[in-house]
């Protein structure tokens, strides 16, 4: 009796090894053939931290500006926001600037139908420097604060006092509410800064990324990816004179490269300081779909908002979001978003 309950112990355990392989195996398949679904694919785009004394001075200056952000009027609006154009928006200061373009509103978001599969990705980035020559004198290294915490971002200027960079660097859609100041250093390069730097409380984003909640703190969901880019908008009396062109077209195969700030290679001096150093890194147009480029560009935390652009003309067609995904710059909705909300500070 003893030999026949373990023989009968024995297939059990066989079974439940089958039965619990089998199961195993459909799930890791079920991964493997996963969609791109905005529900259900989620992107880190943790910027990396600034030091103390850079964050020292993002606070200072918020105790000195006459104009902190509003961000009581983000939430007031949130309702008309609701119903309104996904490239309407909120800024920072509470003011609306409706989308008044006749360019159709396009479709964006995952497609169904696209695959998610991890590229295998080289790390090609290069250093800058010279960082004060064209185009990489109109990129500029991004601090900015939630008011207790600073952070790292990259963003470039597409006219005089207007830097382009991605929302997640400007807006918290997870707590719903904007950072609370940005300083923006053109063209920094370690301890050097050619251009000085200047602080603001003036941002824009589109609504479509207001109306949105982030999966969880310093994520971004897949329906974001389309509404991630912003312009940060600096004093009427600033004229930087290097600036970068949007471009209208963009194809899959074209050449593109991605340029910005990592923090995993910033430097910290004994004295506790972080400096930055530019570097870029060249790819190409792997994907198209919805309102989102994909490219195989290497992209690392700090490079958020950093121009992708065209190596030959310098054309920006999308700013880094996530590490290999950003939004489609090269529509008609896009642009005219983003020079409505550039041409508020004129």
């Amino acid at each position: 009796m003893e030999g026949e309950n373990a023989g009968h112990k024995l297939r059990y355990c066989l079974i439940l090894s089958f039965l619990l392989f089998f199961s195993w195996s459909l799930s890791t398949q079920a991964a493997d053939s996963k969609t791109l679904n905005p529900n259900d694919q989620i992107f880190n785009v943790k910027p990396p931290k600034i030091d103390t004394h850079r964050l020292q001075k993002l606070l200072d200056a918020i105790k000195k500006t006459k104009n902190p952000v509003k961000n009581a009027n983000v939430k007031q609006f949130k309702q008309y926001l609701k119903n309104s154009s996904p490239y309407d928006s909120v800024g920072s200061q509470g003011d609306i600037i409706r989308y008044k373009s006749s360019a159709p509103i396009k479709k964006v978001g995952f497609n169904s139908t696209t695959k998610y599969v991890q590229p295998l990705i080289t790390d090609n980035r290069i250093l800058i420097n010279p960082t004060t020559v064209y185009p990489y004198n109109a990129v500029a290294q991004i601090d900015f604060t939630d008011g207790q915490y600073g952070y790292s971002c990259t963003g470039s200027f597409i006219d005089r006092n207007t830097v382009l960079t991605a929302v997640h660097c400007v807006y918290d859609s997870y707590y719903h509410k904007y950072y609370q100041m940005w300083a923006v250093y053109p063209a920094e390069n370690g301890y050097d800064l050619p251009y000085g730097g200047e602080s603001t409380t003036t941002a824009y984003t589109p609504a479509g990324f207001i109306n949105s909640t982030a999966p969880k703190p310093g994520y971004l969901s897949g329906e974001q990816i389309p509404y991630d880019f912003a312009v940060i908008n600096l004093a009427t009396s600033t004229s930087f004179p290097n600036q970068l062109p949007l471009a209208f077209t963009s194809s899959v195969n074209d050449s593109i490269d991605s340029v910005g700030y990592p923090g995993d290679k910033s430097f910290k001096s004994p004295s506790g300081y972080y400096y930055y150093y530019m570097y870029k890194s060249s790819g190409k147009i792997v994907n198209k779909f919805s309102g989102i480029i994909e490219h195989n560009a290497y992209v690392t935390s700090g490079m958020s908002g950093g121009p992708v652009m065209n190596p030959n003309n310098r054309q920006i067609k999308s700013v880094n979001s996530t590490a290999t995904y950003g939004a489609d710059l090269t529509t008609p909705t896009d642009s005219s978003a983003i020079f409505s909300w550039a041409s508020s500070n004129e």
